[in-house]
């Protein structure tokens, strides 16, 4: 099973990541556009985990889960991946990346003894786009129109997700949802 650990997104916030796609397209960006059901804020790629491994990080996760309390955070602007380079991902990233950071680093730390590896790097971001090999160089992001979001997102869990791949490209199932305490 090809795994990852998020924040899956409410339908409004996912409408207005859809009008900022939107008036990016009518840009003429050339990229793979994000459909509006797989757009969630990412906390740790997994990768491909034997399915037998599963129910014990599924128990690691909720009991994380329940020492965490809920939050919210804001949409706060776009953002490219990687910082120097040719322009890969194009996101959205949100007003608490600190707190969306000690988040992924505890989930990290809470699945080491289920053999996953620190990374060292992290920003919690919702991917919109990833840029086609035909991309010439650097994307910058204030060469974007602007795009004002008005969304709070309420963050009071997270899921471990399965991406499975498709000649249409990625669809995703949610495994198991991890409420927070209230």
């Amino acid at each position: 099973m090809r795994l990852f650990i998020a924040i899956n997104l409410p339908d409004a916030v996912r409408r207005e990541l859809q009008g900022a796609i939107g008036v990016l397209q009518k840009e003429g960006i050339a990229a793979k556009w994000v459909r509006p059901d797989n757009l969630h804020i990412t906390l740790k790629f997994l990768g491909d985990v034997d399915s037998a491994r599963v129910p014990g990080m599924v128990r690691i996760l909720a009991e994380a889960a329940r020492r965490m309390t809920p939050f919210s955070c804001q949409l706060d602007g776009f953002g490219i991946f990687p910082p120097r380079g040719r322009s890969r991902i194009l996101y959205v990233a949100t007003d608490q990346q600190e707190r969306l950071k000690a988040l992924a680093d505890t989930l990290e730390e809470q699945l080491l003894p289920c053999g996953f590896c620190k990374e060292g790097r992290f920003k919690s971001h919702i991917t919109l786009a990833r840029f086609r090999q035909t991309a010439a160089g650097r994307v910058r992001c204030s060469a974007l129109p602007p795009v004002p979001f008005r969304s709070r997102i309420q963050i009071a869990g997270c899921s471990l997700m399965e991406s499975i791949l498709t000649p249409a490209g990625a669809r995703y199932r949610e495994v198991a949802f991890f409420a927070f305490k209230e």
